[in-house]
């Protein structure tokens, strides 16, 4: 009867042990969701993709870099290796939009030169200018929300004179060549040249402006060519 007692209780510290055993056991380990991958072949490009498409159809308020990482499927994180906030990514946008515009005014000066373009007739000097103010207003009206972040306070808080990124200045350099050659000269900078070529840009600007708010009615080719017309007037009265 001992013996039986002894292996019984043997039997039961087995039992107990094992029990012991498998409740201390470490619980099989989960394996990690992975995280999405930050290789793209070029996230930065990437990202400045998505930031010009979110911004052409929503426009720069609406625009986030989270919105931004989500289309390109990174972490938001990923974001800040390349930008260091949302306007340094709006500021990329708006480089690439003038980027754009001097190569559409410059493409529109090749059209005239080579008689192809929609001017054709005028005297060359004339139809360069008109070709560039064309652009310029057709680019604003097919991409408003970008035209207004060009012009906005984003890229202006980066330069105090107005002219915040290389391509504004070019485009500025563009209009600036096309009222010298209206003004038979050869010194775009002079005070004279200077001074027309910002009336003809306000006049371009202010039209884009006012179209894209709804404040004048009647055709807008209609009204960019009468701008035109008279900005050329303007021009060689000064």
């Amino acid at each position: 009867a001992a013996t039986s007692t002894s292996w019984g209780g043997a039997r039961r510290a087995a039992s107990t042990s094992a029990t012991a055993a498998a409740t201390t056991r470490p619980a099989p380990r989960r394996r990690a969701t992975p995280k999405r991958a930050y290789h793209h072949g070029n996230l930065e490009e990437a990202l400045l993709a998505a930031a010009v498409e979110a911004v052409d159809t929503e426009g720069a308020d609406a625009f986030s870099l989270r919105q931004a990482a989500r289309a390109v499927d990174v972490d938001p994180a990923a974001v800040y290796r390349h930008y260091a906030d949302k306007d340094a990514l709006l500021r990329a946008v708006a480089r690439q939009g003038f980027t754009e515009l001097v190569a559409a005014m410059e493409a529109a000066i090749a059209a005239v030169d080579v008689g192809t373009g929609v001017s054709v007739g005028v005297g060359s000097d004339e139809a360069r200018f008109r070709a560039v103010g064309e652009v310029y207003v057709r680019s604003a009206l097919e991409r408003p929300h970008r035209f207004r972040l060009m012009f906005g306070p984003v890229t202006a808080a980066v330069d105090c004179d107005l002219r915040p990124l290389p391509g504004a200045r070019d485009a500025q350099a563009i209009l600036r060549d096309c009222v010298a050659a209206l003004r038979h000269t050869d010194d775009a900078m002079d005070p004279g040249t200077n001074g027309a070529a910002v009336a003809a840009w306000s006049l371009v600007h202010g039209l884009a402006t006012l179209v894209l708010d709804g404040r004048l009615v009647g055709d807008p080719e209609q009204l960019l060519a009468d701008v035109l017309r008279r900005a050329v007037a303007l021009i060689r009265d000064t």
